[in-house]
């Protein structure tokens, strides 16, 4: 299953992808689900990206690691100290254009319920989309929209 997110929301703090049975407590499959993990991507990956559009607050800014991202126009991307919790969140700004990002896979159990959602606080709209590959391609398994407001709030 892929797990794919559409933004152009200023920040996000926690985005979660949770199993669940019965009387078992919820467990966040998402690896780094709130971007607490961080490393350099390189002179040369911040200068390509920066050809694409997307903008950095120096040359080679601490970003989140175990995700990737597509750029639509320009994107301000930096890790903030302004967390729902934990101690990271990842602001994004898109004033023209919006940012996809994704895990490319996570393990699930075919027959299992799972849970996703994520908090989110700034201005504009995001949206969360879970995408499975089937034989016939990606499919939609879910989608939904965070409420981007001046408090953190959550969505799903």
């Amino acid at each position: 299953m892929s797990h794919k997110i559409r933004a152009s929301f200023l920040a996000a703090a926690v985005l979660f992808f949770l199993a669940s049975c019965v009387g078992a407590a919820e467990v966040n499959l998402l690896p780094n689900g709130g971007f607490e993990i961080s490393g350099q991507l390189g002179a040369k990956r911040v200068k390509a990206l920066s050809k694409q559009g997307m903008t950095f607050e120096s040359a080679d800014p601490p970003l989140p690691l175990r995700w990737n991202w597509n750029l639509n126009g320009s994107v301000d991307m930096r890790l903030s100290s302004d967390a729902h919790s934990g101690k990271h969140s990842l602001e994004v700004a898109c004033p023209k254009g919006g940012l996809e990002m994704y895990m490319s896979m996570i393990e699930v159990v075919p027959g299992a319920t799972y849970t996703f959602g994520g908090w989110a606080k700034g201005k504009g709209n995001g949206r969360i989309t879970i995408l499975g590959r089937a034989y016939e391609g990606m499919k939609e398994l879910g989608a939904v929209d965070l409420p981007v407001g001046a408090d953190w709030a959550k969505a799903g």
